[in-house]
């Protein structure tokens, strides 16, 4: 509340003490956008929302079934459309080692009454054990980093922690499971961005869906949305397949530019045995093609390969074998390096193509390079940390939609293996996703933590 002013904040607990303590802090703070009711999650009904988000924290997994259920209705009931509930809850298989924690501190704290005199006896507990178990045992180390983390607790935190009566750990997939029983979809973990100052800078995940097809609806207009709103990156990271033959082994620093032309040359339809009556205008294509086969538009740069024009279309469309047609057409590609612009190289074609046909042409995205620099260092430096590779700063392949970020901000791509890409059950490997989330999370924390 203190921190969003904006903001409408509702707080509840079951406990009226921590309700009125939390009432007098506010008060002292000046805030008027807070309201505490001590009332149970069970009592909430949909005229107490909507709420854009829910945070549910330590609560979860210490409490009863029926209340866990309760929880999960609130956020199904309360939440605004696309709104997010934060939920936090002891995760197994990991809480098994605590599970032997908190039932030894439970055996032990039952033969004492006081909770003060509870809470001294399972501290001298865990340093017995911490000093009694050998330094190069794996239990030992449990009990050793079980004491370093309870040392700075206060009583009454180490109490709930270790002798409350509901503790249920669960996994993810059983809490997968009865989210979606209430209708509810995990979208995240929260704790990503843990340990980055709140000044570190602002990150957007920019999702869209019309790079493989005209390019005009998707990146390319959120950019232009993005501009006109003064919402500049400094920096962008997209996640294109680049990776060939591991994760890891190659970043894309740059891209070619890519012009689709179509070619037409109109003739005069008539019989073959009557040539002189006619105007044939595949030979006329097939000259202005051989001309265009012959161009070397370059021998490549420090960081680009050449350049090149290849025919990949050639039409006539006559089915009869004693007719001369009317039209001739041809298609073209041109991946050209940043020696070349897209429309000088439409005019250089046009020259070729014109004293006998005609052409459109569409340019899909202009060749960019982003050098050597901070970003690139970044991930390249976190790729080899994470796998033992050092990636190659390539600029091969086709076209993707960092050819409209580029005109922004400095981008560098980096992703998955790209063996199966475009193909029937495209696939890739859980442990390659796990590692690029884990590479995506040390890049992200590195750039806001240097931005800091």
């Amino acid at each position: 509340a203190a921190r969003y002013p904006q903001a409408q904040v509702h707080g509840l607990d079951v406990s009226k003490v921590q309700i009125d303590a939390g009432r007098a802090r506010a008060a002292r703070l000046g805030l008027t956008n807070l309201i505490l009711t001590d009332q149970s999650v069970t009592e909430l009904t949909a005229a107490d929302g909507p709420f854009d988000y829910i945070i549910c924290h330590g609560v979860f997994s210490w409490v009863s079934d029926e209340i866990r259920a309760a929880i999960l209705k609130s956020c199904k009931t309360l939440l605004a459309p696309n709104g997010i509930a934060a939920i936090s809850f002891n995760v197994l298989p990991g809480w098994h080692l605590l599970q032997v924690i908190r039932s030894t501190a439970m055996l032990h704290a039952r033969r004492f009454e006081e909770s003060a005199e509870k809470a001294f006896e399972m501290r001298a507990l865990f340093e017995g054990l911490s000093r009694m178990t050998l330094e190069s045992s794996s239990y030992g180390s449990v009990w050793r980093n079980e004491l370093a983390r309870i040392a700075p607790m206060p009583d009454f935190y180490l109490l709930h922690e270790m002798l409350e009566d509901h503790n249920k750990p669960m996994t993810f997939t059983d809490f997968n499971d009865l989210v979606e029983k209430h209708g509810l979809h995990y979208l995240a973990d929260a704790n990503f961005f843990a340990g980055i100052p709140e000044n570190a800078g602002i990150i957007s995940f920019i999702i869209t869906g019309d790079e493989e097809g005209p390019a005009i609806h998707g990146t390319r207009a959120l950019i232009e949305h993005m501009q006109a709103r003064g919402r500049i990156p400094d920096l962008c990271l997209v996640g294109e397949p680049t990776s060939v033959n591991r994760l890891g082994d190659m970043m894309k620093v740059g891209r070619r530019g890519s012009v689709n032309i179509w070619i037409t040359v109109d003739g005069q339809q008539g019989h073959v045995a009557y040539p002189h009556l006619a105007d044939n205008p595949v030979p006329k294509l097939v000259a202005i093609l051989s001309e265009i086969d012959a161009i070397a538009l370059d021998e490549g740069t420090e960081f680009f390969q050449p350049s090149n024009i290849e025919i990949t279309d050639l039409h006539v469309g006559n089915v009869a074998t004693n007719v001369i047609p009317a039209k001739a057409e041809a298609r073209l590609s041109i991946r050209f390096n940043d020696l070349h612009s897209g429309e000088a190289l439409v005019e250089r074609i046009r020259k070729v193509v014109e004293p006998v046909g005609s052409l459109k042409a569409m340019i899909s995205g202009e060749a960019f390079l982003t050098p050597p620099g901070e970003l690139s260092a970044a991930i390249a430096a976190v790729v080899n940390d994470v796998t033992g590779v050092t990636p190659e700063a390539s600029t091969t392949g086709g076209t993707s939609d960092a050819r409209f970020l580029s005109k922004i901000c400095p981008v560098v791509e980096f992703g998955l293996c790209n063996a199966t890409m475009h193909k029937l059950d495209e696939a890739v490997s859980i442990a390659d996703l796990e590692t690029l989330t884990e590479i995506y999370r040390r890049v992200t924390m590195r750039m806001l933590g240097d931005a800091v």
